[in-house]
């Protein structure tokens, strides 16, 4: 069961007039050690005093309580005549000792008092400050490594840093670092871990302790397992219990960067005036910095923009920015980069002269055949319908045993002076006797821009039913067989 417990701090400052009294009074954990907490309280606006007392009241508990106070604040003795008048705060240094202090809740307000001459008083409080003691060790979390100077001072260059915490009771903690890293193994152990406040919303704070272990571009390439041990004796009556508690991490350098345009992995087409939306993200840790290209191809791109958040919006504002959009990912001196296109919208229309396709084969008996036919246009086709060309040149529309669909590829090409989205249209045969003889096609492809195009084109390559390969089992046997008759001819 958690022991709550309510401390005031009160001041009573004798001003020159009401007016002023003290309007805000702010109070914040700014330092905290392996035996006391500070906590710094600002009061604005600022007084005219020429004296003030302090007094201080803890709702009778058994605790000790001490104060240190700077600049107009101080609480070594109860009057002060003051020789300077602080001109922006009053600020007040609070200094709670830790070592006799119990698991459980603790709330802390300052209320300032200002008194008139008229005998009038205002009285100003501040928000709690609310800190958490656990009873035991809680589960420790590792953050990803990170130039972490206040945790991992370094000299003269800075130092990657795993910094490891773990909400703990008062008193001392201690905390192990195991790591393995390729070959390396090997361990960081820190005897009486560095005491640590975790910050939560609404001026709450967690007692923790942290430890760390520096890390090398290296060692991150191997990729890094970390566990972390905090490990604390706690008393139960008459005995103490010795409490450990693990948590295991791992670590590497960014392997894989997930880039989009419009949540499409490959590229889209806008209109001059349109906006799209980029977003860009890696894997690994830790985080790398991001940066956007832009350019007509790969070959030829320009610094535009660093990625400071997953998500960028951007604007088509000429026909100069059609193209490649690359987001790459600087870390260690590596890059990974992952690039999509952005066009503008054109009509399907044919990439190749030729007319003649040979067929590819699927399947283990020859009985799937498919031709792939290149085409540019963006956006995708919307309708594709297949007609067989018959002698008396009328068309046959075909709807069973014939499959078409359309694929996407990351390039694009350069046609018209304008760069164009690259892709094929797949027409896949299911039955052999419609590919044999050399068929004629007609493939009409729209993607809802102009008319639909019209694509002729023929086949060959089949093979009939007299083609079917041999097994395996009989082609081993006329090979054995020809060869007997080689050597006893």
């Amino acid at each position: 069961m958690f022991i709550s417990k309510l401390l005031f701090i009160s001041f009573v400052m004798y001003a020159q007039a009401i007016a002023d009294s003290p309007k805000n009074v702010s109070c914040k954990v700014s330092r905290v050690t392996t035996e006391s907490i500070l906590i710094t309280c600002d009061i604005q606006p600022p007084f005219a005093y020429t004296e003030y007392s302090a007094y201080f009241t803890s709702n009778n508990t058994t605790w000790n309580f001490t104060s240190e106070v700077e600049n107009n604040c101080t609480s070594e003795r109860p009057y002060v005549n003051l020789t300077q008048v602080n001109n922006k705060q009053t600020t007040c240094l609070l200094k709670i000792n830790t070592t006799q202090l119990e698991s459980g809740n603790y709330d802390i307000k300052l209320t300032a008092s200002a008194e008139g001459n008229d005998s009038s008083e205002t009285d100003v409080e501040s928000d709690s400050i609310r800190i958490y003691f656990p009873k035991e060790i809680q589960t420790p979390v590792c953050t990803e490594p990170q130039y972490d100077e206040e945790n991992c001072p370094s000299w003269p260059k800075k130092t990657l840093c795993i910094l490891c915490v773990a909400a703990v009771p008062p008193g001392e903690v201690d905390c192990r670092l195991f790591y393995t890293s390729g070959s390396m193994t090997g361990s960081v152990y820190n005897f009486g871990a560095k005491p640590h406040m975790l910050a939560d919303n609404d001026n709450s704070y967690t007692y923790a302790a942290k430890c760390t272990k520096t890390v090398t571009s290296s060692m991150l390439n191997d990729g890094i397992d970390i566990r972390a041990n905090f490990t604390k004796y706690i008393d139960y009556g008459n005995t103490s219990v010795r409490s450990i508690v693990s948590a295991s991490f791992f670590f590497e350098t960014p392997k894989k960067i997930n880039f989009t345009v419009n949540d499409n992995p490959i590229g889209v087409c806008a209109n001059i005036g349109e906006n799209v939306t980029l977003k860009c993200a890696t894997d690994g840790a830790p985080t790398p910095r991001k940066f956007l290209e832009l350019g007509p191809s790969l070959d030829n791109v320009y610094i535009v923009n660093n990625f400071p958040e997953p998500v960028m919006t951007w604007t088509i504002r000429s026909s100069s920015i059609y193209g490649y959009f690359m987001c790459y990912a600087d870390q260690y001196e590596q890059r990974i980069s992952k690039s999509v296109y952005v066009v503008a919208p054109d009509q399907i229309l044919g990439t190749e002269s030729q007319k003649n396709y040979k067929l590819q084969y699927t399947g283990h008996n020859y009985d799937t055949s498919y031709v792939l036919i290149g085409v540019t246009g963006c956006p995708e086709p919307l309708s594709l319908t297949l007609f067989r060309k018959k002698n008396n040149n009328v068309k046959e529309a075909l709807t069973d045993g014939v499959s078409l669909s359309y694929k996407s590829t990351p390039q694009i090409v350069k046609s018209s002076n304008q760069y164009k989205a690259l892709g094929f249209v797949n027409v896949t045969f299911l039955n052999k006797h419609m590919t044999l003889d050399s068929p004629t096609y007609i493939l009409h492809v729209s993607n809802g821009i102009s008319n639909y195009t019209i694509l002729e084109f023929s086949v060959y390559g089949a093979h009939n039913s007299s083609a079917t390969p041999l097994s395996n089992s009989l082609t081993v046997f006329l090979l054995v067989l020809a060869l007997f008759n080689v050597f006893t001819f």
